[in-house]
């Protein structure tokens, strides 16, 4: 097999250089550049060559040709590349090759040619509508009209000398690095710095010293002994919470246990393992007790000083030892180690665990492992029925080798430079140096199994493309600010350009994106692809020297620019969630500042990026005394309610949009006062240096008087979010929002028909939100069981054919709605009316059925009396004959039934009654899990979920009023 590698690799280096030595000139200069860009890789692999970092994390161990076959074919995540339906695509010299010769145009069709003629045109003008006047466009006019006039044989020729006009002309500006090196944004007067948040980012630079960071940088290379590390730092790792199974039916509980099996051994390599802080989170409610869980209760009897209260160990061979220890540290904990392979023990729980059937639980502990063994710790759940017989067993493998921390590494690197760069000091750009050659050698190691694999290396997210994006501006960034310093010796300065270069592959390639369409460039994309690019063109802006890297920068840009102009929805919101159209915009205006540094070209006036700030600021919901009387948003989708940190963003672009709207930057002003004048957290995926460029609050003037929304806005219908407002002023708003997505929003959940009330400053009605990606909340969260939607209930047949694969938690609702007897809801509707009134709003939409609108049509009608703050919601079932369920989250710590009346009690002095108009089956309460939202004594906050059942063959039509208690009935 390995030598079939080598020789396929053989031969299609050969076939590439033949199809470059062709001369048909039907290629252009961009197309060629990329083949033989991955020809050289290919022969530098056959040569030797390996990977530009040490694999001490060993999430990859390198076979004999690895580097060999990594060359001939992996997986990318680089825009325009994606495979048809998927997320991500193929490259490599098998893909190049393949590539290369769809690029010959003298074999296309003419209707091909012709919309190349047009993607050129428009690629063409466009670059010289914008670009710098100084730059020689005679050429590239000239061209164009060529192209223009070109017909039949004479097509071909033309758009290649075009094409490759093109191009010269877009590398033909001058860069600011070119002349300069400066600070990636940072402007090098220190007056203009935010000293409080100098201060925060020194704090930062001191938690850890030079001496620390250079044991990190030696230990890639494995100077320094486990004693040694763990007596100097923490090495302690986890499962994170990625452990996830959902139980079988006719489970009533479980029983837990940890084996280290007798392969693992001492003799043999490693043999031993720490554990503590075992943890069983549950999808539907607070986490599972298990006694003694962080191995720590006293043992008071002396016989019995080798046993585990609470735990029952058994020796299932030799003389494996498992006992409670105490660690230098005084962390109390489960030691476990084998001498020999004639050892080996397990450890099992004494108590059943209570596990419910058919539900999601995910398992978390915490672990010390020096070093990495064969396959692993085995941790293990036997499911028992009611008699305490298994049912079935769930095993999951821990291996992973501890090492000295690196995730907060991306975030010390920036703070370490930005030290040396206001004070001068070289002992915070050696920090900086080590720090930032420290984490891009662990992430490298991530991203390279990313390629190979196509999954996270050891089910951690960290090392994704989209992390690569952005922490690559934080290298950017760091680089920068060291500039002057000269702490790089050759050999660091060449590492560091070999892993740019393998993290540049990781989010781009040299394909020609300038001189394609704004449609073809970003389609399929997502705010992967932006942060991607957005870290590529930073890497390139910040070094000079580096081999095509106007090729690298502005492929990149070619994408953003195209994002901005087709991803975006022409509304100015992001096609996804909230909280992802607020990194979006956060990103894409880090990016506005260190292009227009770079390169002149202004973004905000260039692009639509000043449509992204405006849509937020009419969706707030209102100050609410739980978040200490700030604003916040819906937490539709993957969001969550909060005090409005998202707004931190308008604090640093205020000044900048003033100079072009200042009636939009007013409203942004008062925005972010009402948010409590939040900054960005300072983290490692983002850039520390704009936390520098905050103007303190008071020094922005206000062209007018206090402007926070207060009319309803139904003017961002993309988004899918309508906003229906009322009540009697400041303190005492009334605010409903209302999901009616046209068609699938990114990081959406299955929410259509749902909505959140707020009475008086207060949630009434609620979304769940989301905690997390891989847990087994995830579903939860996701599905319509957890949202105010309308649901049709599941025939027996639809419980088979609709079920999907749950062995994964990844961003989908599996079958949590189905298992309940319910279908989820589709992810588009139809809006039929919008209207708004001065006492009433109304808004009525279409749901088809899941199966498609002949199995049913749900039509919902919200009427919102806006000064009561009373809802109507009438629900009509078409085509569909079947039980349909209505579900209700609220904020609410009680709630009574009387008849076909709720009676809820709430917080901060809130009531409301539930009143069913028409006649209903059933109604019940549950409970389910959501963020923190409200005052709760509980370790996991619930909403009170009011669900009611009926059957459209009694009843075609449902309604039911949310009114305030007290409120005179309508």
């Amino acid at each position: 097999m390995q030598n079939n590698c080598v020789q396929g690799l053989k031969e299609l280096i050969a076939e590439g250089k033949r199809l470059l030595a062709e001369e048909k000139n039907c290629h252009t200069e961009a197309d060629r550049k990329a083949l033989e860009d991955m020809i050289s890789k290919a022969e530098r692999a056959l040569s030797g060559e390996g990977v530009p970092f040490v694999r001490n994390r060993e999430f990859v161990r390198a076979g004999e040709n690895e580097a060999i076959a990594f060359a001939y074919e992996r997986y990318t995540m680089a825009p325009t590349a994606f495979a048809e339906g998927k997320v991500y695509g193929h490259y490599g010299l098998k893909e190049a090759v393949r590539w290369f010769k769809e690029q010959d145009m003298g074999r296309w069709a003419q209707e091909q040619l012709e919309d190349r003629r047009e993607e050129v045109r428009e690629a063409g003008y466009r670059l010289l509508k914008c670009a710098n006047p100084k730059n020689p466009s005679r050429e590239l006019k000239e061209e164009l009209m060529r192209l223009e006039a070109s017909g039949g044989e004479a097509l071909v020729p033309a758009l290649v000398r075009c094409i490759n006009v093109l191009h010269k002309f877009r590398y033909a500006g001058e860069l600011s690095s070119e002349k300069e090196k400066n600070p990636l944004i940072l402007p090098l007067d220190k007056k203009l710095w935010n000293q409080k948040q100098y201060r925060r980012i020194r704090d930062i630079a001191d938690s850890t010293t030079l001496e620390e960071s250079r044991m990190a940088y030696e230990q890639i290379w494995g100077k320094y002994s486990y004693d040694q590390l763990n007596d100097r730092f923490d090495l302690w790792g986890n499962t994170g919470r990625v452990v996830n199974v959902i139980t079988p039916f006719g489970t009533r509980g479980a029983r837990l246990s940890f084996c280290l099996p007798g392969q693992e051994n001492e003799e043999n390599g490693l043999g031993h393992i720490l554990i503590n802080g075992v943890k069983l989170f549950s999808a539907q409610g607070p986490e599972i007790f298990i006694p003694n869980a962080d191995f720590g209760q006293e043992i008071n009897d002396k016989a019995r000083i080798n046993q585990i209260p609470s735990w029952s160990l058994e020796r299932i061979k030799g003389n494996a030892v498992c006992r409670q220890v105490v660690t230098k540290r005084g962390e109390t904990c489960l030691y476990m180690c084998n001498s020999s392979a004639q050892d080996e023990a397990a450890i099992t729980c004494c108590e059943i665990l209570p596990l419910e059937e058919n539900c999601g639980y995910t398992l978390y502990f915490r672990a010390r492992q020096d070093g990495k063994f064969k396959n692993g710790l085995q941790a293990s759940l036997e499911f028992l029925d009611g008699e305490g017989k298994v049912i079935d067993t769930f095993t999951c493998e821990y291996n992973r080798k501890g090492t000295i921390p690196t995730g907060r590494k991306a975030l010390d690197m920036q703070c370490s430079a930005i030290v040396y760069a206001s004070e001068k000091d070289d002992y915070y750009a050696q920090k900086a140096k080590y720090e930032l050659l420290t984490f891009l050698n662990d992430f490298c190691q991530g991203a390279e199994y990313w390629m190979i694999y196509n999954e996270r290396p050891e089910g951690c997210d960290a090392y994704g493309a989209v992390q690569a994006g952005r922490i690559m501006c934080s290298a950017a960034s760091t680089y920068s600010l060291l500039e002057g310093a000269h702490v790089f010796t050759e050999e660091e300065k060449k590492n560091f350009y070999g892993m740019t270069d393998y993290l540049l592959r990781y989010c781009m390639d040299l394909r020609d994106r300038i001189s394609m369409s704004k449609e073809r460039v970003q389609r399929g994309s997502s705010n992967w692809q932006t942060d991607m690019c957005i870290g590529v063109a930073a890497l390139m802006t910040v070094l000079p020297d580096f081999p095509d890297r106007k090729i690298w920068m502005y492929n990149a840009e070619a994408v953003l620019e195209a994002q901005l102009a087709v991803n975006l929805n022409v509304d100015g919101s992001w096609p996804e969630s909230i909280r992802y159209h607020h990194a979006a915009l956060e990103h894409f205006a880090s990016f506005f500042r260190m292009w227009k540094q770079e390169t002149g070209e202004d973004w905000l006036r260039l692009t639509r990026l000043k449509d992204m700030f405006s849509y937020t600021i009419h969706t707030i919901t209102p100050a609410y005394e739980y978040f200490n009387g700030k604003i916040g948003t819906p937490p539709f989708g993957d969001h969550k309610l909060g005090d409005g940190k998202e707004f931190s963003i308008f604090g640093l672009y205020v000044n900048e949009i003033a100079q072009l709207d200042k009636e939009l930057a007013d409203q942004m002003y008062w925005v972010w006062k009402a948010a409590g004048y939040p900054v960005k957290d300072l983290g490692g995926e983002s850039l520390a240096a704009e936390n520098l460029l905050y103007m303190e609050p008071g020094e922005y003037v206000c062209s007018s008087v206090r402007q926070l929304p207060v009319s309803s806005v139904t003017d961002y219908p993309d988004s899918g979010i309508y906003i229906f407002r009322g009540g009697e002023g400041e303190g005492k708003e009334n605010y409903l929002a209302v999901m009616a997505a046209p068609r699938p929003i990114g990081h959406g959940h299955l929410d259509l028909g749902s909505f959140i009330l707020y009475y008086h400053n207060c949630p009434v009605i609620m979304d769940s939100g989301i905690e997390g990606y891989f847990d087994v909340s995830t579903q939860w969260h996701l599905s319509s069981y957890a949202h105010a939607c309308l649901q049709f209930a599941a025939s027996e047949a639809e419980r088979k054919t609709m079920r999907v694969r749950n062995d994964r938690i990844n961003l989908n609702a599996g079958n949590y709605s189905l298992d309940r007897g319910w279908l989820d809801v589709p992810r588009k509707c139809q809006v039929l009316e919008v209207r708004t009134g001065k006492s009433e709003d109304k808004i009525c939409m279409e749901i088809e059925h899941p199966g498609g609108r002949e199995k049913g049509i749900h039509r919902r009608t919200i009427i919102f009396k806006k000064m009561e703050g009373i809802v109507v919601v009438k629900d009509r079932i078409e085509n569909y004959k079947g039980k349909i369920l209505l579900s209700l989250p609220l904020v609410m710590e009680t709630a009574d039934l009387e008849k076909q009346m709720v009676h809820a009690r709430g917080y901060y002095g809130t009531e409301v009654d539930l009143d069913f108009k028409t006649p209903v089956e059933r109604i019940y309460f549950e409970k389910g899990r959501t963020t923190p939202m409200f005052p709760c004594e509980e370790e996991v906050p619930m909403l009170l979920y009011v669900r009611a059942e009926a059957d459209t063959v009694r009843t075609k039509e449902t309604e039911f009023w949310i009114r305030p208690s007290g409120t005179a009935r309508l």
